[in-house]
């Protein structure tokens, strides 16, 4: 049997989500995680360790929503947008944590 994520396995994943970065369709910014506090912290890990013995993610963070960023010169040129994709930062942070069982959940979702 795997052993449960722990509350410092998290707060090492925490320190990788950076401000100020986009939001997906769950509308949950990285500040929220990272100011969530110890209160936040110890749902998020009882969540994360309940969907792992389900053997289940939320679809929804398999989603990404892709964006057009503008880098320089005329808006009208396609050629001057990048493109990234948007995905959940809660599943994110699912991801980052020691790679279990988590990482396969994530990327065989639909199968």
């Amino acid at each position: 049997m795997e052993k449960d994520f722990t509350m410092q396995e998290y707060k090492v994943a925490l320190k990788q989500p950076k401000r100020r970065k986009a939001v997906a369709m769950d509308r949950i910014p990285n500040e929220f995680l990272i100011e969530g506090g110890e209160r936040l912290a110890k749902v998020l890990v009882n969540l994360f360790n309940e969907m792992k013995g389900l053997e289940w993610t939320p679809q929804e963070w398999a989603e990404e929503a892709l964006r057009l960023l503008h880098k320089d010169k005329g808006k009208k040129n396609l050629d001057n947008y990048r493109g990234i994709a948007i995905t959940s930062n809660v599943g994110k942070m699912y991801a980052r944590l020691p790679p279990t069982d988590s990482r396969r959940w994530l990327k065989n979702i639909n199968g």
